[in-house]
């Protein structure tokens, strides 16, 4: 038999590592990152033949879709500028820098996407990174 006091320890006890175990992984899932299913479309065969090529219409546009253009950054909505539904768009704020200073979450930009455990997936990331650094090939 327990005595009494031993039980009214236990009980608090078992609570505080459960509320400890949900604490921890809604902390981990707030600063993580997201992989969105990106579905990569038809591409030409010069990236078919090479595919160390990063291209915007196999590589960028895919995850931009997922990411920035699904619900925002598109025509017609209310809250997604700069508008990011074409290669022109994406290629302007690639080469003023705003792309990945939003992407990566740095302190001088808005973070996008803007919710927290939203962030872009680090794979993702690089490659638009190796896109914008080997000249934006469309």
């Amino acid at each position: 038999m327990i005595p009494k006091s031993a039980t009214s320890f236990i009980k608090p006890g078992i609570g505080s590592v459960f509320f400890g175990l949900w604490f921890v992984t809604s902390c981990a899932f707030d600063k993580g990152e997201v992989i969105l299913p990106v579905t990569m479309e038809y591409c030409d065969s010069l990236q078919a033949a090479d595919s160390t090529i990063v291209s915007y219409t196999c590589d960028v546009q895919p995850i931009i879709d997922a990411y920035c253009t699904l619900a925002c950054h598109k025509p017609n909505s209310a809250q997604g500028t700069p508008l990011l539904h074409s290669y022109e768009l994406v290629e302007v704020v690639a080469d003023d820098g705003s792309l990945m200073c939003s992407i990566n979450w740095d302190g001088a930009c808005i973070f996008m996407p803007p919710t927290p455990g939203t962030k872009i997936d680090s794979v993702y990331r690089v490659t638009i990174q190796e896109w914008i650094n080997n000249g934006k090939a469309e």
